[in-house]
Protein backbone atom coordinates (compact mmCIF):
# COMPACT_ATOMS: atom_id res chain seq x y z
CA UNK A 1 0.00 0.00 0.00
CA UNK A 2 2.94 2.33 0.46
CA UNK A 3 4.49 2.38 -2.81
CA UNK A 4 0.55 2.91 -5.01
CA UNK A 5 1.05 5.99 -5.67
CA UNK A 6 4.84 5.56 -7.24
CA UNK A 7 2.60 2.46 -8.96
CA UNK A 8 0.45 4.43 -10.36
CA UNK A 9 2.51 6.93 -11.57
CA UNK A 10 4.63 4.36 -13.49
CA UNK A 11 1.56 3.23 -15.17
CA UNK A 12 -0.12 6.36 -15.71
CA UNK A 13 3.52 7.52 -17.65
CA UNK A 14 3.43 4.32 -19.85
CA UNK A 15 0.15 4.53 -20.57
CA UNK A 16 0.63 8.08 -21.92
CA UNK A 17 3.23 6.66 -24.27
CA UNK A 18 0.94 4.70 -26.02
CA UNK A 19 -0.43 5.00 -29.60
CA UNK A 20 -4.41 4.88 -29.56
CA UNK A 21 -4.01 3.17 -32.79
CA UNK A 22 -2.13 0.12 -31.25
CA UNK A 23 -4.44 0.05 -28.72
CA UNK A 24 -7.19 -0.82 -30.88
CA UNK A 25 -5.60 -4.58 -31.52
CA UNK A 26 -5.43 -7.40 -29.33
CA UNK A 27 -1.59 -7.34 -29.79
CA UNK A 28 -1.62 -3.52 -29.06
CA UNK A 29 -3.42 -4.28 -25.15
CA UNK A 30 -1.13 -7.57 -24.54
CA UNK A 31 2.15 -5.17 -25.62
CA UNK A 32 1.10 -2.50 -23.69
CA UNK A 33 0.57 -5.25 -20.05
CA UNK A 34 3.75 -5.99 -21.35
CA UNK A 35 5.48 -2.56 -20.83
CA UNK A 36 3.50 -1.95 -17.93
CA UNK A 37 4.57 -4.81 -16.30
CA UNK A 38 7.86 -4.26 -16.66
CA UNK A 39 8.17 -0.78 -15.87
CA UNK A 40 6.19 -1.47 -12.89
CA UNK A 41 8.95 -4.10 -11.71
CA UNK A 42 11.98 -1.85 -12.46
CA UNK A 43 10.49 0.67 -10.76
CA UNK A 44 9.77 -1.58 -7.59
CA UNK A 45 13.58 -3.02 -8.02
CA UNK A 46 14.87 0.45 -8.14
CA UNK A 47 13.21 1.09 -4.79
CA UNK A 48 12.13 -1.49 -2.65
CA UNK A 49 15.12 -3.87 -3.63
CA UNK A 50 12.31 -6.57 -5.32
CA UNK A 51 10.38 -6.87 -8.24
CA UNK A 52 7.53 -7.28 -6.09
CA UNK A 53 4.59 -7.24 -8.84
CA UNK A 54 3.92 -10.05 -11.31
CA UNK A 55 1.64 -9.33 -13.05
CA UNK A 56 -0.44 -6.55 -13.89
CA UNK A 57 -4.72 -6.90 -14.59
CA UNK A 58 -6.41 -5.37 -16.48
CA UNK A 59 -9.71 -5.18 -15.61
CA UNK A 60 -11.20 -2.24 -18.01
CA UNK A 61 -10.04 -0.69 -20.86
CA UNK A 62 -11.41 2.27 -21.92
CA UNK A 63 -9.59 5.13 -24.38
CA UNK A 64 -10.91 8.80 -24.32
Amino acid sequence: KKHVPLIESTLLNTFSLSNADDLATSAGKTSLKQKSLIEVQKTMTDVAGSKVIEQVLFTGFVMQ
